[in-house]
């Protein structure tokens, strides 16, 4: 007999479509579309017209009435790809209200503007890119004693192989080279020293850079945990996720819970520290996380 995958009503053999629901029936509850996440109904909503505008028609969202929230179900061969879609949609998502609060800071007030301008000025914070740096997050300490430790490195073996070719030049050495071969070796392997000795110099320049910018880094992530510590303990982001209290949760809804969860702490963290770089805000939520959910 065929069932409803959103009211769960079962139907008479010759039914395809749930009269009240308006989606496709199934043959056992088991078959049908799955729960891949839960949230408040706007989210949910906003999740599965984007899922359907880009190919996955069986995406819908229904209330379960048991835990209390809104259910995204997709169909199963459809949910790896709509797990991929989201994470891009969630993703986009942040870098365009990023790039909005950074419009508002640097742009015109849009209130002072009439007509056209005002437009034009809306439409560009709409698609202005995120300015904040993307990628894997590097330790800016140790960064920079990985670049002191070069710097000396590099300034021994550059400064002891140009000494040691001055002695070879006056004779102090006991290697005996003469004519056309002692100029080409000690014009290269002068060259070669004197690269390593510039290489050397830089290194403690970007040690110097690291060192400053290490400096500002650890200030904001002292406000950051402070903000974290203050606004986002686990029971405001479960309340402000809308996920139930005491819920049990297998490995599947685990994953589900991190993402919902993850999505929430992260953006709070790019909408509150416009300076935050996104592998930092990734870093810091994802500590944030494990000392909250995993403990």
């Amino acid at each position: 007999m065929p069932w409803c995958p959103v009211c769960r009503n079962e139907y008479v053999k010759g039914y395809t479509k749930c009269s009240d629901c308006g989606v496709d029936l199934v043959e056992s509850l088991d078959d049908g579309p799955q729960p891949l996440m839960f949230g408040g109904e706007a989210q949910m909503q906003e999740l599965s017209q984007f899922l359907k505008a880009n190919g996955i028609e069986g995406a819908f969202t229904r209330y379960d009435e048991k835990e209390k929230v809104h259910e995204l179900l997709i169909p199963k061969e459809d949910i790896p790809t709509a797990k991929n879609m989201i994470m891009e949609f969630l993703r986009n998502l942040q870098e365009q209200e990023a790039m909005a609060a950074q419009a508002l800071e640097e742009d015109e007030d849009p209130s002072e503007m009439t007509g056209e301008a005002a437009d034009e000025a809306e439409d560009g914070k709409k698609k202005a890119p995120d300015l904040r740096k993307n990628g894997a997050y590097v330790d800016k300490k140790a960064k920079a004693e990985e670049c002191k430790s070069s710097a000396f490195a590099l300034l021994f073996i550059g400064s002891l192989g140009i000494v040691m070719l001055v002695l070879l030049w006056m004779g102090v050495l006991p290697f005996h080279m003469y004519g056309m071969g002692k100029i080409v070796f000690t014009g290269v392997m002068g060259f070669l020293f004197l690269v390593f000795f510039v290489m050397g110099i830089n290194s403690i320049k970007m040690y110097k850079s690291y060192v400053g910018v290490a400096d500002k880094e650890t200030t904001l992530i002292d406000d950051v945990n402070a903000f974290l510590e203050a606004n986002l303990q686990k029971e405001q982001v479960d309340s402000a996720t809308h996920i139930p209290e005491n819920l049990e949760a297998d490995d599947e809804t685990l994953a589900q819970l991190y993402f919902v969860r993850m999505g929430y702490i992260k953006k709070q963290l790019l909408d509150n520290f416009s300076e935050l770089d996104i592998p930092l805000a990734d870093k810091l939520a994802d500590d944030w996380y494990s000392k909250q959910f995993d403990a």
